[in-house]
């Protein structure tokens, strides 16, 4: 996604610049180099999902609004969105909401999950984001209206090297986006939960538990 997500910056440049608007490039400017910060750390994934079965992988745990993680992240996908003719929308039930957590594995898996949600949606799509609260736990969610998975599918979707979605197998996918934010996730000591139904959609729910501020 952040290779797309420069292209598609890059794309709109040009564009800007034959109307000489600076403003506009700067800020396409700044798309660019935001994701090659994470595309560097994308590929640190990587590097990690190797690592994150190791007792001695080290979080950088600190107090964060997940509000604003989470919607700059989401922010940050807008432009390749735009580009695909996806309409992404970004809601919260509250202006700030603690947690404990690695703000980097926070943002890869939030990213990895958009990543989907992009791939596999189609023109005219759209995809919510929300965060807020359910039976007092923080919750992430993030749903999109795409190709859905086959129910007989869905059990495997954490499987390291799954790329199958809705009877098809694509060669883009490197089937370890999920199964990285499912380690991510029961490394940060989160619930994740996919819900999905064939030409309909997918939503991906991250749980943080009511505990997360007490147990650290």
């Amino acid at each position: 996604t952040p290779v797309n997500v420069i292209y598609s910056a890059i794309q709109m440049q040009d564009l800007k610049r034959e109307s000489n608007d600076m403003n506009e490039i700067l800020k396409f400017n700044s798309i660019i180099k935001q994701n090659c910060y994470r595309l560097i750390r994308l590929i640190n994934n990587f590097i990690d999902s190797s690592k994150l079965t190791q007792q001695d992988y080290n979080l950088n745990l600190k107090c964060l609004n997940i509000v604003n993680i989470v919607e700059n992240t989401t922010m940050s996908i807008l432009s390749f969105a735009e580009m695909k003719g996806i309409n992404v929308i970004f809601d919260t039930e509250e202006e700030e909401l603690f947690v404990y957590a690695d703000k980097d594995l926070i943002e890869r898996t939030i990213l990895n999950i958009l990543s989907n949600a992009i791939k596999y949606n189609e023109e005219n799509g759209k995809i919510d984001v929300l965060v807020g609260t359910r039976k007092e736990n923080i919750i992430i969610e993030i749903e999109d209206n795409g190709i859905g998975i086959i129910n007989k599918d869905i059990a495997k979707v954490f499987d390291k090297g799954f790329t199958g979605y809705n009877g098809r197998r694509f060669g883009k996918s490197t089937g370890i986006g999920l199964y990285l934010c499912k380690k991510l996730c029961i490394k940060l000591g989160l619930g994740i939960k996919l819900e999905s139904e064939e030409l309909v959609g997918t939503k991906v729910s991250i749980i943080f538990p009511i505990n997360n501020l007490m147990k650290f």
